[in-house]
């Protein structure tokens, strides 16, 4: 059952595809521009001042987005995924910007010693979704928690149960099958602030991205850049919530 809710790496090297110069680039600036990347800037300069020097691991990190916008502003990055397809893929359009990230093939349930205890930052984006299981999600978790040193924060980004759009969309694009890759289960605000009190976190809360991003979207429509406009209800509804979690 493991390894159907979660995804082999097979069905990971599948999902992933070479992508053109003008898809990375969309890619880029969507993320470099919105919501949820602001609201974690604020974040991350409140507590520690800056972005640049710091140690960064993004866990499941596919081609790493999110990393890369955070080492074009000075942190050290480490990405880890379970896919050597995405880790190629990923490094390959960081090497686009003159940068190269350390790439660890591994399975983020079972990461190796010298990854844990020595990160200021960990996060994820559109993983522990797809862990069904709830011994799983809790295990994915305290892997966050595990690489990160003391006074440490992650971020951990995942579907909304509570965004009604996003029900929708996910809906039509398993009707008509224009996504790969394993199902996804998404959270309520709750379970993941539980979920992070279990595994030893001092202090956990959360912030939706904007209500009116799509960015699940993007593979289909030719990644348009979009414009990203916080509203009162992100946190509520948006299509994402992102746990802001101190170690």
């Amino acid at each position: 059952m493991e390894s159907i809710t979660r995804g082999s790496e097979e069905e990971w090297d599948d999902f992933w595809q070479p992508w053109s110069v003008s898809q990375t680039l969309s890619l880029l600036k969507n993320t470099y521009s919105s919501a949820r990347t602001k609201k974690m800037e604020t974040r991350i300069e409140k507590h520690f001042g800056s972005i640049e020097g710091l140690e960064v691991i993004e866990l499941g990190s596919g081609m790493g987005s999110q990393s890369l916008v955070m080492a074009l502003k000075g942190a050290h990055v480490t990405l880890v995924d379970i896919s050597e397809k995405a880790l190629k893929l990923a490094k390959g359009i960081f090497n686009r910007f003159g940068l190269d990230p350390v790439c660890c093939r591994a399975d983020i349930l079972n990461l190796d010693s010298h990854l844990l205890h020595k990160f200021d930052i960990s996060m994820s984006f559109g993983t522990i979704e797809h862990f069904f299981d709830e011994e799983l999600r809790k295990k994915a978790m305290n892997s966050h928690y595990q690489v990160l040193r003391k006074g440490g924060v992650s971020f951990v980004a995942v579907p909304n149960e509570m965004c009604p759009h996003h029900k929708i969309f996910s809906s039509l694009i398993k009707i008509t099958r224009l996504a790969k890759g394993p199902p996804e289960k998404p959270f309520t605000t709750p379970e993941l602030i539980e979920y992070a009190k279990q595994v030893g976190f001092s202090r956990a809360e959360t912030f939706g991205g904007s209500i009116l991003e799509f960015d699940y979207l993007m593979p289909y429509l030719f990644m348009p850049v979009q414009i990203q406009i916080a509203t009162p209800l992100d946190n509520f509804f948006s299509a994402d919530i992102t746990l802001f979690a101190q170690k």
